[in-house]
C-alpha cells in the first residue's frame, strides 16, 4: 500500500474514533521496506495506541531504537514458538532462534514497560521440558508469555483445533470479549480490502475497499450490516460462510 494511502487511512481511522492500531494479519511490518516509516507515522497520533506483531527476525536493533525514539511504549507480540534452535526451525523453517532472542533482549532492556512485550508461544512442537524452560526463562527476565495451542483460523489452516459448533449462528465470542470481533475491529488488507475478521486471510468476506471509499462508508454499508445480520440475527448464510467454520462462533 502506498505510504500516502496509508496516511489517509490512519487519519480517517483516528477521526472516526479509532483507539488501537495493530500491524498484524499474517504479515510482519518490520519485513516491509518502508515498514518502520509506517510505524513512525502511526505513532505520531497521540490518540492511537499502536500494537505491533512480529516474529522478531526482522526486528533489527536500529528499528527498535527508532520506534522507541518515536515514543512507542505499547504492546508488542513476538512470535517465538520454541526455545531451541531445532524447534524454532521446525515451526518457522529457518534457524533464527538465537537472532530473535537477541532482538527480544535488546528491546526488553529499553522498553519502558517490559511486561508489554508478549511472547507468543505455540506449544504444539515443543517437549514438556522445553516448555518449562521457556516459561521459567521469560518469567525470569520480566516479559509476558502467551502459551497456547494452534488453531485453524476458521478452517483456513491445517492445524488441529476445537471444531466449530452446529446449529444457527448466534454471535462471535471473540477473544474473551462480550461483544464479538466484528463490532470492535476493522481489518484492512494491503490492497485496501476490508475483511470481516483477522482469521479470514483468504479474504472470503470482503466488505469494501478503503482505497475506493471511506472507512465510514464501508463500516456503515449495507453489505456490512447484512453480514452482521448473518452472524447475530439469523439471516441466511452459505454453508461455507467463514463464521460457521470458526471455533469462536456461538450457535443456538
Amino acid at each position: 500500500m502506498p505510504e500516502q494511502a496509508f496516511a489517509e487511512i490512519v487519519r480517517q481511522y483516528s477521526e472516526n474514533g479509532g483507539r488501537i492500531l495493530t500491524f498484524n494479519n499474517f504479515s510482519d511490518i518490520f519485513a516491509h521496506p518502508s515498514g518502520i516509516e509506517y510505524i513512525e507515522h502511526a505513532l505520531s497520533y497521540p490518540s492511537l495506541q499502536v500494537y505491533l506483531v512480529t516474529n522478531g527476525l526482522n526486528m533489527r536493533q536500529s528499528y527498535t531504537d527508532r520506534i522507541l525514539r518515536a515514543r512507542f511504549e505499547g504492546i508488542i507480540y513476538i512470535s517465538c514458538h520454541g526455545f531451541t534452535e531445532d524447534t524454532f526451525e521446525r515451526v518457522t523453517g529457518v534457524r533464527g532462534f538465537h537472532a530473535v532472542l537477541s532482538n527480544i533482549l535488546y528491546l526488553k532492556e529499553r522498553h519502558p514497560c517490559p511486561r508489554r512485550i508478549i511472547i507468543q508461544y505455540c506449544a504444539d512442537y515443543s517437549t514438556d521440558a522445553e516448555i518449562r524452560t521457556a516459561v521459567d526463562y521469560w518469567k525470569k527476565i520480566g516479559v509476558s508469555l502467551n502459551l497456547f495451542h494452534s488453531h485453524t483460523f476458521s478452517g483456513n489452516s491445517g492445524h488441529n483445533a476445537p471444531a466449530a459448533g452446529s446449529g444457527r449462528l448466534a454471535g462471535c465470542k471473540g477473544w474473551g470479549h462480550d461483544a464479538g470481533q466484528p463490532f470492535y475491529q476493522i481489518v484492512i488488507q494491503h490492497n485496501g480490502d476490508v475483511t470481516l475478521c483477522c482469521h479470514d486471510y483468504h479474504r472470503s468476506v470482503v466488505l469494501g475497499n478503503v482505497l475506493k471509499t471511506s472507512i465510514s462508508e464501508v463500516w456503515n454499508s449495507e453489505g456490512f450490516h447484512f453480514t452482521i445480520g448473518q452472524i447475530y440475527a439469523g439471516l441466511p448464510s452459505d454453508v461455507h460462510f467463514i463464521c460457521k467454520r470458526c471455533h469462536l462462533a456461538q450457535f443456538v
